[in-house]
């Protein structure tokens, strides 16, 4: 921008000034006047066009800076891009992944089915068969959540309620834990509503029942890798302004990730944790909303507690 603005005020000025050095001001006070008028008029343009200076850089700094924020949108626009194709790719190689794990899986579910009809059988050999059977289902009933808690982390899983028994869920996956626990000799005790539960009690609660079995399995299998050997585990269930499952064990939680004990990946002194048990059992009481809590110390062990609309 150039000075144009000021060439009136400037041959004004410039008038002004030629008046006082030519005499031409017969009063002399006047004279005086106008010459501390000039001097003064003159130290306030100067000023103002260096404003006007400092405003032409600014604006030119404004524009230079307005030229390199839309490239860097440009350049955030097309890393975006490039991740939700990465994101894409992702969930296709996923979604491959699963169909390709389902088939061998299939026979790994059928094959028992068909050598139970084999009337040689022992009862132990049938219990045997019947344990593959439900751990090839509960590994493909793990390919399909593993989707599912994806969307869940999207906010955009829709959540198909049904009324399940939480007794009969416990009570399987105390079954499947068996095993191990009983290496451990670690008793595992259902209680519900304050009484120990027996293989007929019920305890009725609302959600999807493979959701729910994996929340609590996940809960149980994280309470048997941190309780001592010999101490019990109880899962306690109970009915108090909604259903409340509570998972105790006498362990208590490294002071070093109790705060972050339910987000992704928080695990420490575990050989084959990977931080995501707790994580999904978040996700999945959260879907159903609900909440989990954290209460843990040396003296009182850690009990996790999940509670359900």
């Amino acid at each position: 921008m150039g000075f144009e603005l000021f060439s009136v005020e400037e041959r004004i000025l410039e008038k002004g000034e030629k008046l006082v050095e030519q005499n031409l001001i017969a009063d002399e006070g006047v004279a005086n006047q106008v010459e501390e008028l000039a001097k003064a008029y003159r130290k306030l343009l100067k000023t103002t066009k260096k404003l006007v200076k400092i405003s032409d850089r600014s604006e030119e700094k404004l524009n230079r800076m307005t030229k390199e924020l839309a490239q860097n949108n440009a350049l955030l626009e097309e890393q975006k891009q490039e991740l939700l194709e990465a994101a894409q790719l992702k969930e296709e190689v996923e979604h491959i992944t699963r169909h390709d794990l389902k088939n061998p899986l299939t026979n790994i579910i059928f094959t028992p089915q068909m050598l139970a009809m084999d009337d040689n059988l022992t009862d132990e050999q049938r219990e045997l068969l019947e344990q593959v059977e439900e751990s090839g289902l509960a590994m493909l009933n793990m390919i399909n959540l593993s989707l599912d808690l994806f969307k869940m982390e999207r906010g955009s899983y829709s959540l198909q309620a049904v009324e399940v028994d939480m007794a009969a869920i416990t009570r399987r996956i105390f079954r499947d834990h068996g095993v191990t626990a009983g290496s451990m000799n670690v008793p595992l005790r259902l209680v519900v509503n304050g009484g120990d539960a027996n293989a007929d009690t019920t305890f009725m609660a609302n959600g999807e029942e493979l959701l729910l079995y994996s929340m609590l399995a996940n809960l149980v299998k994280n309470s048997l890798e941190a309780t001592p050997e010999g101490q019990p585990i109880t899962v306690s269930l109970t009915h108090d302004k909604g259903v409340n499952i509570a998972i105790h064990n006498t362990g208590a939680i490294p002071e070093e990730i109790r705060d972050s004990f339910f987000e992704k990946f928080s695990t420490v002194g575990k050989k084959m944790g990977s931080g995501l048990g707790t994580y999904s059992a978040k996700l999945i009481a959260e879907t159903h909303g609900g909440s989990i809590a954290l209460e843990t110390g040396e003296k009182e062990g850690t009990t996790v507690i999940v509670s359900l609309l």
